[in-house]
């Protein structure tokens, strides 16, 4: 195993060529092993030495082998939003589609939920309304409701 600060950590990996080599199959087999005797639920090759793109995951089915992996970017999209503190008024604003949360349940448990569409929406407005922006903020068009926008931004109080 290779421990922070080693400077192996830091470089990047070179990409597997030939992913049936005895040699690749054997530096699986070796991770696999490590990590089980670690109780680890992930590895990836550098953490041993290896400079090349292949990760191990334990799941509940077994241990998956990852050989140059790619992550896909969680996209953003925009999606209308109205707001039970600007009544009248909905907009586009973009979001992330996925968020992962970690809180406090009403029990005192703590949880970490991964939400997807509508959900992480929602997360993501309220979380934004504790620290004081509010979808309008955020809004890239007004969907509905401009009028009505304009008349509650006409009442605010002047600025010093």
């Amino acid at each position: 195993m290779r421990y922070f600060p080693a400077a192996s950590l830091r470089e990047v990996a070179a990409p597997v060529r030939d992913i049936t080599a005895a040699l690749t199959q054997q530096l699986i087999l070796s991770m696999a092993k490590i990590m089980v005797a670690a109780n680890g639920v992930g590895l990836a090759a550098p953490q041993v030495g290896e400079s090349q793109r292949i990760i191990l995951v334990r799941l509940d089915a077994g241990i998956l082998a990852l050989i140059n992996p790619v992550l896909r970017k969680f996209s953003r999209q925009r999606g209308e939003e109205g707001c039970l503190s600007v009544p009248g008024v909905f907009g586009l604003v973009s979001r992330s589609v996925r968020v992962t949360v970690d809180a406090i349940a009403a029990n005192g448990d703590m949880v970490s939920l991964t939400l997807e569409g509508f959900f992480a929406r929602v997360v993501q407005h309220e979380v934004d309304h504790l620290n004081g922006i509010l979808f309008i903020d955020r809004m890239r068009k007004i969907t509905s409701g401009a009028d009505r926008l304009r008349k509650l931004w006409q009442v605010l109080p002047s600025q010093p």
